[in-house]
């Protein structure tokens, strides 16, 4: 199935003016069979882009320390002048990062800043490339190191010590068109089915990545800042209850919250449902609890339910916290804010479908959810 030229469009990047504050970040997320002892395991790749006009010869963060790193990665801005420090709350962020890890037992973030300068583009196709690693429609290719002393002198980065390096391929294989807040909040899901193909490496453990088996998705989000609360689960791995087979080719997203609802693009079977402001409307319930499970781990609970005249659709979906990471984005606009996503690819739920028929509501599909990214998120103060 081809992409939608509209999205081929939207997902590539469009460089801010100095005074127009936002942020642009690129996801893919796949699973990968360690090929040692066979399991599966989730990662994450990610591009973030974060008001590159301001600061264009360091990248500049808001959490502490505040230094201002001139076109040297983490590695080399170990013997920076840290003596001048400013306020958080007169620092604007300006920074390109690569985050690259893996969700699940083995939870693990590396996260390298860059000078925005360093960043080369395309005008008119997705092609970026930011030091070793580069990002197209439908490639990825790239490395990222950490050392244990870069971890301690900066903590701000939120990284881990660590390598990875990857040489991926994929196709996506449904897209959605592009929702936009009234806020200006952007997101684009660009591939909810997506199939990765190649090899990955984690601190000397190898990878590969199988195409049937990936169960991949990405996606585009920007805008001035993110969606706040932002609620987020989506899985491309899915299963009908009533054949007991895998459904092919099928996926779904939720999606928020903008304008105070979350929305829902989704394939299953024959059937595509488009809840936005792109598709059709719905009123809409949606939740995240927490919640103890049977041997007393804290898990996490999705919940949305969209209604209108034709359908009933329900989502529930529970992640274990203890598989999960929490990224921080910082917030464009600065005044010592940062947006913080909890985040993991080993949900597990299910989603019924009801369509009514007269007075009645008649089941037309009941899937069982794995290995779904669950996310949620809000907006905190930085202690100073």
């Amino acid at each position: 199935m081809a992409v939608s030229k509209s999205t081929i469009k939207n997902n590539t990047y469009k460089k801010r003016a100095a005074k127009k504050l936002g942020l642009d970040i690129w996801r893919y997320h796949f699973f990968a069979r360690n090929i040692t002892t066979g399991l599966d395991v989730p990662f994450f790749i990610e591009l973030y882009i974060e008001n590159p006009a301001v600061t264009p010869d360091a990248f500049t963060l808001m959490q502490k320390p505040k230094a201002d790193y001139t076109t040297m990665n983490i590695q080399d801005a170990l013997t920076a002048d840290m003596s001048s420090l400013a306020n958080p709350k007169d620092v604007i962020p300006s920074f390109v990062a690569v985050r690259a890890g893996i969700f699940g037992d083995v939870r693990k973030q590396i996260n390298v800043f860059y000078a925005p300068e360093k960043l080369k583009s395309d005008k008119k196709h997705f092609n970026i490339e930011i030091e070793s690693n580069h990002f197209t429609d439908d490639a990825l290719s790239g490395s990222l190191t950490v050392t244990k002393k870069a971890v301690t002198m900066y903590p701000e980065t939120m990284s881990q010590a660590g390598t990875i390096q990857w040489n991926l391929h994929y196709e996506r294989n449904l897209d959605f068109p592009k929702i936009e807040s009234k806020a200006g909040e952007f997101y684009l899901p660009s591939g909810i089915h997506t199939a990765f193909s190649g090899r990955l490496v984690l601190d000397q453990e190898e990878y590969m990545v199988l195409p049937k088996g990936s169960y991949g998705y990405t996606d585009k989000i920007s805008g001035p800042n993110l969606p706040v609360p932002m609620f987020h689960i989506s899985s491309s791995r899915l299963t009908s209850i009533f054949s007991q087979k895998l459904i092919e080719d099928s996926a779904f997203s939720v999606q928020g919250v903008y304008n105070n609802k979350v929305c829902l693009f989704a394939k299953l079977e024959n059937d595509v449902f488009n809840v936005s402001p792109s598709g059709i409307s719905a009123d809409v319930i949606w939740n995240c609890t927490q919640v103890p499970d049977d041997e007393d781990n804290e898990q996490l609970h999705w919940s949305a339910s969209f209604t209108n005249k034709t359908y009933v659709i329900d989502v529930d979906m529970f992640c274990e916290a203890s598989s999960m990471l929490v990224f921080d984005y910082e917030v464009p606009s600065g005044n010592n804010k940062v947006n913080k996503v909890l985040s993991g690819s080993k949900g597990t739920g299910d989603i019924r479908v009801y369509e009514r028929v007269e007075k009645n509501l008649e089941l037309i599909h009941h899937v069982k959810v794995e290995n779904a990214l669950c996310e949620f998120g809000s907006e905190d103060t930085i202690e100073e």
